[in-house]
């Protein structure tokens, strides 16, 4: 593998250390702002990141 080919695929493991960490923010640093980004079967996330909620910080409000 060729250097440009190690640091184009370097946003790989990137990406999975963000979401390993929950870190959303870092995660949707990766998203253009007209990007959408679907997981699974789910509905596409596509709102602004202003907008984002955080599902694991309203689980922990119903604590």
């Amino acid at each position: 593998m060729t250097s440009q080919a190690a640091a184009a695929d370097s946003w790989i493991p990137d990406r999975f250390a963000c979401i390993d960490r929950r870190d959303a923010d870092g995660f949707a640093g990766f998203l253009s702002e007209s990007g959408t980004f679907r997981f699974g079967n789910q509905a596409p996330f596509h709102l602004p990141k202003e907008e984002y909620e955080d599902p694991a910080d309203e689980a922990a409000g119903d604590e």
